[in-house]
């Protein structure tokens, strides 16, 4: 009875080390990873670059377990559109956020690609971010 209880421990110690690697190594071809987006103001006007530059009021990541971006916003900025673009498919995602919440979650195809996204302000301003997954 000994030995079976052994027996059965040790395949059991063997099963949980080698599952976690077997799995890792299945999922490391489609592993994205999460990044943070720089965000720039996109329509600075030729006149206004003597002085210095503004605090950008919003942060993007992109989150690959849910292939979403994770949006923050600084400040309470109204209703922001935004519109998502994959310059290598042609996905085209657009709309409004309400900036008083804070923070929102916008799902994207997460399809591999090369992406835009812009953010245009109540007042006009334009940010943009560029990346790629």
């Amino acid at each position: 009875m000994k030995r079976a209880i052994t027996f059965f421990a040790v395949i059991l110690m063997a099963f949980v080390s080698v599952c976690p690697s077997f799995a890792s190594a299945l999922n490391d071809g489609d592993k994205k990873e999460d990044k943070d987006i720089i965000i720039r103001i996109g329509n600075v006007r030729i006149g206004d670059n003597h002085r210095a530059p503004a605090r950008i009021p919003i942060k993007v990541s992109y989150v690959s377990f849910i292939s979403a971006l994770n949006i923050t916003f600084i400040n309470n900025l109204g209703e922001v559109g935004v519109n998502v673009t994959n310059h290598s498919t042609g996905d085209y995602l657009g709309g409004t956020l309400d900036a008083s919440a804070g923070t929102a979650i916008l799902p994207i195809s997460g399809d591999e690609g090369f992406y835009t996204v812009t953010f245009i302000l109540p007042n006009g301003t334009e940010y943009y971010g560029e990346f790629e997954l």
